[in-house]
């Protein structure tokens, strides 16, 4: 029913712009090393932890699209339930019409027939 797209090629540009921004800065870490290495060392050290924290891994990434596709087949299976009782409640109110309508059609029988 509903469907989720993930624009793929969104996302690589995501991840390439912050790739080339950490290899960048690596690059300019690279070169403090020679000038002082202790504390690009420690500044090296201070953004691979940073880096670790906010990177999802792959297993992040298939736990989160398992959620999100146990989310959608709730969504899904919900909303077919209530289409069900939809579809339930026009075929009930079809058939009150229909009764109606021919309960009508008796009654101005009998008076046009039967004054």
């Amino acid at each position: 029913m509903a469907e989720i797209t993930i624009d793929e090629k969104r996302l690589q540009e995501l991840i390439d712009s912050a790739v080339q921004k950490h290899l960048k800065e690596s690059m300019e870490d690279m070169e403090e090393v020679r000038r002082s290495p202790a504390a690009a060392v420690v500044r090296l050290e201070t953004r691979f932890d940073a880096l670790e924290k906010n990177v999802a891994t792959k297993a992040d990434l298939s736990e989160l699209r398992t959620e999100l596709s146990e989310r959608i087949g709730t969504l899904e299976k919900g909303l077919g339930e209530r289409m069900a009782k939809l579809e339930t409640g026009q075929k009930l109110m079809f058939t009150i019409f229909l009764s109606l309508f021919g309960a009508i059609i008796a009654m101005l029988v009998k008076l046009v027939f039967f004054p």
